[in-house]
């Protein structure tokens, strides 16, 4: 079962504009066009510059993961703290530890979590192979916890003005 990320994406950003309460700006309209600018430029390395790389290693896998979670959490902990482009999922948890006064952190971690059991779910209704491995655990407990340090540190040391 296939589920389009716009598609997702767009949920997402319903449901902060909803959340939030107030009327479009310029901000929302590059929020939405830097989502499906950053789904082009991934595609784009995933598909056309990075498919000629194997790495046959195990252990180097995970080590190069673990890095490109450290520099995804340092980017978009950047990126938030600024403010300029929010993506839609960030937006939502920002949204909400906001209004209902939650860490970040706790709030992009329980929607992590939330997924993972909806995959497992979806996956036992639909008595499909499993495709949940040790990358979404690992991505579930570190990118959450390092863009929660990132953006708040980037927050304090960051602002427009600089």
């Amino acid at each position: 079962m296939y589920c389009n990320p716009t598609v997702i994406n767009s949920l997402f950003f319903v449901a902060y504009l909803l959340l939030r309460r107030s009327r479009l700006n310029y901000k929302d309209a590059i929020q939405v066009i830097a989502t499906i600018t950053n789904g082009v430029v991934i595609n784009f390395f995933l598909y056309n510059v990075l498919s000629i790389f194997t790495i046959e290693n195990y252990f180097y896998r995970v080590m190069l993961y673990i890095i490109g979670l450290g520099i995804a959490s340092i980017s978009l902990g950047a990126v938030l703290a600024i403010g300029i482009i929010k993506f839609p999922l960030e937006s939502l948890c920002l949204t909400i530890s906001e209004v209902f006064k939650k860490k970040f952190t706790a709030v992009r971690m329980s929607f992590d979590i939330i997924f993972l059991i909806a995959t497992l779910v979806i996956t036992l209704l639909a008595h499909t192979p499993l495709q949940i491995r040790e990358g979404t655990v690992i991505s579930i407990f570190l990118l959450s916890t390092l863009l929660g340090i990132c953006y708040e540190f980037f927050k304090k040391h960051l602002t427009m003005e600089e």
